[in-house]
Formats: structure tokens, C-alpha cells, sequence
């Protein structure tokens, strides 16, 4: 590898990385600015649920980090006057039920940043003494360690949760009940006093801490964070999605990179056809065949297949491999062969569409070249008609092909929503679709940022593949003469 070869590939990967963050923060954005709250309207209807059902809601927002402000945290500005507002109007028997749940939603969202205004007023305001208890059981509490399944818990993690989920369920038995007298009013009132001489380091925040809270302590900084770390967060399950991911992209990548070859296979050759019996008969009539399947949509023809193929006669319509279940004992060949049954239907889905616009770049690149200087001499030479096509025109002719194979990268990764939702095929495109259904945000970000990587690497894949196949276009990204 030649010096400028390498740093041509060192300075495209460094554009990669402000071009992926960049994306990944407009994805993000767009994911957590729409409007509504997860969960929020079935919510609504019910008028807030149980006490159970809101301290599980609350951990669904701490678990997605949906309690915190998206980009920048403003929340330690906030005003007593406003919390006291706040507390009015999540009472019971103030306004109808979406403004106190909206209230109640704010309140828990302050956390922390919250604690000393609220034992400003419990202390000082006897209106309001009850409320202030009643949030400052919810305020109080610490931040879960780990947001995931209980049993999948990091044993370095265990006991530190363990003391914080204790914590929790102290400071959450300190709400009063309508029906507690002054004198036990006043005891839980000394009780959340002595609690906060003990926790008060927690709460004192300096210039510093309030500048890495603006910045950091925000929903963009944890998912940020836990990406640099390799983790993609948790499903609606609160299963990691990266482990859900993983299985379903490899059927994926067996789809795409089967329907992606297949198509290159077939298309070069008949771009290359259409290019020598250029306006005959014989290019005319596959254009129109090819451009009549270009025209049928994907989920109709699958939809035809699957209405009209007998389920495993002599094909499979549905899934990607016969359950282990039923054929437990099926050697590593039958296995083999019973999952290239599954496939045939849904690559020829994934493929046929592309014939007609491959082989349309196949055939105007190798146009623009067919009567070049260089193929002319190759001709003049006395070389035969077929080794001047394949040896000197054919390998620049490809050249748009390059960069739509770069671009198609994506597929392998995101997969089709359509082909696989159609033909049962647990991969990325399905399980994409089920997210967006579920709004299951987590999922859906891990899938925009697959799709996001794949499509720069395919960029940086097509601009090698250029630098290689045209020895006229430089390292710099000027063409040489």
C-alpha cells in the first residue's frame, strides 16, 4: 500500500466519524422530539393508574432515560415558585386529568435538582407540607445502577444495587397518607430532615457540577455514553437490544448479500448484452421484460407467492429454516439445504426489482467507453470482439455500478421490512417494523444507526473501488491526465 493510498484512507475515515455523529444526532433528535410521551395516552385514559402502576412507569422512563432532557439541562434553574405550582396543579382536585398528569410527569422528571426547594415548602409551607412528602418520596430516590432484567444484573454491580434499590424503598414508605394526624405529619417531617443532613453533599451542586450537569447529565450524554461503551440499551423488555439484534442480522446479511450478488451476477451480463445489440430487437425486448418486473411491487408479488406456493411444496414461503423442533435430528447438510429452500422465494423478492436499474447503469457505462481511443486500438490490434469487451472496455465500463453497490451496502444491514414481514423471516426488517409499531425507541435507534455506519462504510468501500478500477482519478480526488 503506497503512502498516499493510505492516508487517502485514513482522511475518508476521519470525515466518517463527524459525518456518523452528526447523523446520529439528527436520528436522535427527531426520535425524541416528537410530540407525546411513550405510554403517556393509555395513561391518560385510565386518569394516572395505580400508585404500582406509576412506580413502574417511572422506572419505564428511567430505564430509557426519557426523565431526563434531551440535549441540554436546564432543570437546577428551576424556580420554587414554580414548583409550588407544579404541586397545585398535580393535586387531585385540581384541573382534569392530562394537566396533573403532565404536572406529576414534570415534578418526577426534576428528580434531584427539586429536593431542597421541596423541603423549603415542606418545612415553611403548611398548605402544601403534604404534597412536598408525597414528591419528595419520588424525588429522592437514587438512579437504578442497571436498567436491565434483574438476573442479568453485572456481579461487580450487585451489591451497590442492591443498596440503592434498599434506599429506595425507605424513602418511598415516607409519603403520608391522607389520614396521618399533625403529630405524625410532624415526625415524618423530622424524619426527611435528618435524611437530608445525611444526604446533603448529594444535593449541593457547585458552578462545576451544574455545568457537567447541563451538558451530561441528559438523555443524548447517556445514550452517547453507553454506545461508546458497545451497549445499545434496553427493548421494551428491558432485554439489551444489542443480543436481540445480533441473531436476527445475520438472516439479514444472508438475504442481502444473496439477493445484492445475485443481481450483480445477472446484471452485468445483460447490461453488457443490451450494449453491443444496442437498439436490435433483442435489447429491446429484455428491457421490456426487465423494466415490466421493475414495475411490479415487491409485497405484491410476494404476496402472490405466498397465496399461491403450497408452504414446503417444493418450496418454503415462511421463515427462515425449519424449527429445530421438528426436524431435531437433521444433519448440518439437510439443514443446509432446507434453508436454501426458505430462501429462494424471498432473495427472488429481494432481487428481481434491481435487474432492470443495475443492468440499465451496466449498460450506459459501458456505452460511454465502447468507442473510446484505447478500445478502438484494442480492436485495431486484431483482438477478438469478446476479450476486448471483457479486457479493456468492461472494467471501466462498471464504474456506476460502483457506486450503486456502495450505496446498496444498507441492505445488508437493515434488511427489508417488506420481504420479511411477508414471508415471516425474524430479521432486521421485521423486527424494525415491530419496533415502530411498539415505539420502542431503542430498537429503532440501534436500526437508524446500523443503517447510518453501513452507508459510510459502503461510501469509503465505493471510493477505494474507484481509486482502484481508474488509475486516472488521484488519491486527492482530482482526475489525473
Amino acid at each position: 500500500m503506497s503512502r498516499a493510498f493510505a492516508r487517502f484512507i485514513l482522511t475518508r475515515l476521519a470525515l466518517m466519524v463527524p459525518t456518523g455523529f452528526a447523523i446520529l444526532l439528527i436520528c436522535f433528535l427527531i426520535l425524541n422530539l416528537v410530540p407525546g410521551r411513550p405510554g403517556q395516552a393509555g395513561e391518560t385514559e385510565s386518569g394516572g393508574g395505580t400508585e404500582e402502576a406509576r412506580a413502574q412507569y417511572r422506572l419505564f422512563k428511567e430505564t430509557f432515560n426519557y426523565d431526563r432532557p434531551v440535549l441540554f439541562n436546564t432543570d437546577f434553574w428551576v424556580e420554587r415558585d414554580e414548583v409550588r405550582a407544579l404541586l397545585d396543579a398535580s393535586q387531585l382536585h385540581a384541573g382534569d386529568a392530562a394537566v396533573r398528569l403532565e404536572a406529576t410527569h414534570r415534578l418526577e422528571d426534576l428528580g434531584p435538582y427539586i429536593v431542597e426547594e421541596l423541603l423549603e415548602i415542606m418545612n415553611h409551607d403548611s398548605a402544601r407540607r403534604r404534597a412536598a412528602m408525597r414528591q419528595l418520596a419520588v424525588n429522592a430516590q437514587r438512579r437504578n445502577l442497571y436498567l436491565g432484567r434483574e438476573d442479568q444484573i453485572p456481579p461487580e454491580l450487585r451489591e451497590a444495587q442492591r443498596e440503592v434499590v434498599r434506599h429506595n424503598r425507605m424513602v418511598s414508605t415516607w409519603a403520608p397518607a391522607d389520614a396521618d394526624t399533625e403529630e405524625q405529619l410532624e415526625a415524618l417531617q423530622a424524619q426527611w430532615n435528618a435524611w437530608y443532613l445525611e444526604h446533603k453533599p448529594r444535593f449541593e451542586l457547585s458552578a462545576a457540577d451544574k455545568w457537567h450537569a447541563f451538558f451530561f447529565d441528559t438523555r443524548f450524554a447517556a445514550y452517547f455514553g453507553a454506545l461508546l461503551r458497545g451497549e445499545l440499551g434496553f427493548t421494551v423488555y428491558r432485554r439489551p437490544v444489542l443480543a436481540e439484534l445480533l441473531p436476527r442480522l445475520k438472516v439479514s446479511m444472508i438475504l442481502g448479500a444473496l439477493s445484492l450478488t445475485l443481481i450483480f451476477l445477472i446484471a452485468v451480463p445483460l447490461g453488457t448484452f443490451a450494449a453491443i445489440r444496442r437498439d436490435r430487437w433483442e435489447e429491446r425486448g429484455m428491457t421490456l421484460l426487465l423494466f415490466v418486473l421493475y414495475s411490479l411491487p415487491t409485497f405484491f408479488v410476494g404476496t402472490l407467492l405466498v397465496e399461491y406456493i403450497p408452504n414446503g411444496q417444493p418450496l418454503y414461503t415462511a421463515g427462515f429454516e425449519t424449527a429445530r423442533v421438528v426436524a431435531p435430528d437433521a444433519s448440518s447438510w439437510q439443514r443446509l439445504q432446507d434453508i436454501a429452500l426458505h430462501l429462494v422465494l424471498p432473495v427472488f423478492c429481494l432481487s428481481y426489482g434491481g435487474l432492470a436499474s443495475m443492468s440499465r447503469y451496466a449498460r450506459s457505462g459501458l456505452l460511454e467507453v465502447i468507442n473510446a481511443d484505447y478500445v478502438r486500438t484494442a480492436r485495431a490490434k486484431g483482438l477478438p470482439e469478446s476479450l476486448v469487451i471483457v479486457k479493456h472496455a468492461l472494467r471501466n465500463g462498471v464504474m456506476p455500478l460502483v457506486t450503486m453497490m456502495g450505496l446498496l451496502l444498507p441492505v445488508l444491514f437493515s434488511g427489508s421490512i417488506v420481504v420479511e414481514t411477508i414471508f415471516e423471516i425474524d430479521g432486521i426488517g421485521r423486527y424494525m417494523w415491530m419496533a415502530i409499531q411498539m415505539r420502542d425507541y431503542s430498537v429503532i435507534m440501534a436500526g437508524l444507526l446500523l443503517t447510518t455506519l453501513a452507508t459510510l462504510v459502503g461510501t469509503l468501500l465505493a471510493d477505494l473501488a474507484y481509486a482502484w478500477l481508474d488509475p486516472r482519478i488521484a488519491l486527492d480526488g482530482r482526475v489525473g491526465h
